[in-house]
C-alpha cells in the first residue's frame, strides 16, 4: 500500500486498485521550510503515541508504485520512501510506504513551523475535504493553519 498524508500527490486514477481513508498513529503533520526549494511543505513526523494524522492509502501494482516513486525522487524537492503503519477507517491495519522529504528541512526542530502559501494549502486542504476526511480533523488542520498565519478565507474548495 502507498500512503499519502497531506500532500496532494496521489496516484493517477487508472493506477488505483483500491483507495481507503486511513490514520497514521504516533505521527503528526508539520509545515516546514524545505531546503531544496525554499518553500513550506507539509510532512508527517513521528511524535507521541496518542497523536495521529489522517490520510489516504492506495493499493497499486509494484510497477506503478516504482514509477511514481522514481518521479518524486527526482522532483524538486526530492522525496524518499519510508515505511509506515496505518489503520484504515474500517479497522484494517496495514504496512504502507509514504514519501518523505529527502533533503533536510531548514529547522531540525519540527515544532518550528511556517504557514504554507494559500495556493499550496488550497490543493492540500481541499483534497482533505474532497476525500471526506474526518470533519473534526479538517477543522483542527484549518485552525492550525490560521495559527500559522495562513489566510484561510482565501481558500475556496
Amino acid at each position: 500500500m502507498f500512503a499519502n498524508f497531506g500532500f496532494l500527490g496521489g496516484l493517477p486514477e487508472d493506477w488505483i486498485l483500491e483507495e481507503l481513508p486511513a490514520v497514521a498513529h504516533g505521527r503528526c503533520m508539520t509545515y516546514a521550510l524545505e531546503t531544496a526549494d525554499g518553500n513550506v511543505h507539509s510532512q508527517i513526523i513521528p511524535t507521541v503515541p496518542d497523536a495521529c494524522t489522517h490520510g489516504t492509502v492506495w493499493r497499486t501494482t509494484q510497477a506503478n508504485f516504482d514509477r511514481y516513486q522514481l518521479f518524486w525522487m527526482k522532483s524538486d524537492p526530492p522525496y524518499e520512501p519510508i515505511p509506515i503503519n496505518v489503520t484504515t477507517m474500517n479497522g484494517r491495519r496495514l504496512p504502507a510506504t509514504v514519501l518523505h522529504h529527502a533533503k533536510p528541512l531548514k529547522f531540525k526542530d519540527p515544532s518550528v513551523e511556517m504557514g504554507p502559501t494559500v495556493s499550496y494549502i488550497q490543493r492540500e486542504y481541499c483534497d482533505m475535504q474532497r476525500r471526506n476526511y474526518c470533519p473534526s480533523y479538517v477543522t483542527q488542520v484549518h485552525n492550525h493553519l490560521v495559527d500559522l498565519g495562513v489566510d484561510m478565507s482565501q481558500v475556496t474548495c
